[in-house]
């Protein structure tokens, strides 16, 4: 299995992490593959109760909290670069996402009408707010998070045909969603009128479908401005992440499992079923109950 380090630090290279991370994921599954190795168990067929196991001997070397999470993400990297490969059918770490507590319960969210709301009360006097509209509209009906809103581009907006296509991203998969009736005026007007005047201002080309002024491709504080407009439309806001969670959280009350998989972008269903309001209160009872870092 040893022969796998190289392959699972190209993976880690291809999802941009710095040299310092890979480094340090790399000792956690080597760390790992010793334990294995102590146990006599086949890195092929490790279950989620070895898992468990493994998280239980580490608190008995008296590892922090923070650093036996680390350990279990190197590791659950490394069950993903198999299943990649078909060596194995599931993940065994996944679930550890949900009962180990690594992921909170959904809270504070915003109901449908919030939603549209805040995307009806967003003022479109200047450019940036027309910008800001369209954004908002992405984020809305089509659930998008930060990093695929970054890694748009122009040629990924399908206006004709009524689709915009989402690129894969260190998290999500990627998918090709319908836009709505509603989106359609103001995503033209950005794209034949707002983006050219404001790449004008940037005085460079670009490829990005929304751009900083910056020589960067992070939207960092474009998004920031963003939410600190919304929170005067509604002071409940609290970040872009708690927008996508409702929006899923409301897609769950329409539309199928496999569905909302889908049009969120998880690679797992496991990472939809997080976001089941008929499933919260149980769910907070396993952590309670079945955290295996207590």
């Amino acid at each position: 299995m040893n022969n796998l380090i190289p392959q699972l630090e190209q993976y880690l290279i291809n999802r941009r992490y710095s040299f310092n991370t890979v480094s340090s994921r790399l000792r956690d599954v080597n760390y790992f593959f010793e334990w294995l190795k102590f146990q006599n168990i086949n890195y092929l067929e490790v279950s989620y109760a070895d898992i468990l196991s493994y998280v239980k001997f580490c608190k008995l070397r008296e590892n922090k909290q923070s650093t036996i999470k680390q350990k279990v993400k190197s590791v659950q990297f490394f069950y993903e670069l198999l299943e990649s490969k078909n060596l194995i059918k599931q993940n065994p770490c996944e679930e550890i996402k949900l009962r180990a507590g690594i992921k909170r319960i959904p809270n504070n969210l915003l109901n449908w009408e919030e939603l549209e709301e805040l995307y009806e009360k967003t003022s479109t006097k200047n450019a940036t707010g027309k910008r800001n509209k369209v954004i908002l509209s992405l984020m809305i009906y089509q659930g998008l998070e930060t990093g695929a809103i970054s890694k748009l581009k122009l040629e990924d907006v399908k206006l004709e045909e009524g689709k915009i296509y989402i690129p894969k991203t260190a998290r999500g998969n990627s998918r090709t969603l319908d836009l709505k009736a509603n989106q359609m005026y103001h995503l033209q007007q950005y794209l034949t009128l707002v983006r050219p005047y404001l790449l004008s201002l940037k005085d460079q080309e670009s490829e990005q479908l929304f751009f900083s002024y910056g020589a960067g491709k992070r939207l960092d504080s474009l998004l920031t401005n963003l939410v600190k407009n919304l929170k005067e439309i509604n002071p409940k806001i609290t970040g872009i992440r708690q927008i996508r969670t409702s929006v899923i959280t409301h897609w769950l009350s329409i539309h199928s499992l496999r569905e909302v998989q889908y049009l969120a972008g998880h690679r797992y269903v496991s990472s939809t079923e997080y976001y089941r309001i008929d499933q919260l209160k149980s769910l907070q009872d396993q952590l309670e109950n079945l955290h295996p870092l207590n």
